[in-house]
């Protein structure tokens, strides 16, 4: 009676589930990605120990390290600057004129008989629309305005004439690309 004991097979189950999870973090909403990668990251680990190869398992980690950085330095990054919260301040000179501003909320909010220079301060997120409008209303049809944010200058305008407004609009967010 020779019985002889036979190993059992590996296969490479774990470090293709590994992989083919890694491959899927490119394509899922970015708030799934850290849970998928721990699954595949705990695929990978097991068939690093018991899988037949190795190499799958290997590819699976760093596929999986490379959709992390990558999703989370694109997708992410953006998100940071748009809920940053900035300081917009508006400026405006005019003899007489009403003034539109965009509120920290997004809505829209008026001043009329505005005489003189007039300043505002808000803070705003980053990927809020932000807008100044001055339209002179007497006898001078001159007004201009000024939007900044963080300190450093981002738009302005001058109306040129009787009915004429001045407009100035920016982003928040954009004061990166200012400084």
């Amino acid at each position: 009676m020779n019985q002889s004991i036979q190993k059992p097979k590996r296969s490479n189950a774990f470090g293709l589930l590994a992989l083919a999870l890694a491959l899927i973090g490119w394509a899922i909403p970015i708030e799934l990605l850290l849970r998928l990668l721990i699954v595949a990251a705990a695929c990978a680990i097991i068939g690093l120990a018991s899988d037949r190869t190795k190499l799958l398992s290997g590819l699976a980690i760093g596929m999986g390290l490379l959709v992390y950085f990558i999703r989370y330095q694109y997708d992410l990054g953006a998100d940071a600057l748009d809920k940053q919260q900035y300081e917009v301040r508006y400026e405006v000179d005019c003899q007489d004129c009403s003034v539109r501003f965009t509120n920290s909320s997004g809505g829209v909010d008026e001043e009329k008989g505005v005489r003189g220079g007039w300043k505002k301060v808000i803070h705003a997120p980053g990927n809020l629309f932000i807008d100044l409008t001055a339209q002179p209303n007497g006898a001078d049809p001159m007004a201009s305005v000024r939007l900044f944010v963080n300190g450093v200058y981002m738009a302005g305008a001058r109306s040129s004439g009787h009915y004429l407004a001045a407009f100035a609009s920016c982003r928040p967010r954009d004061y990166y690309d200012k400084r």
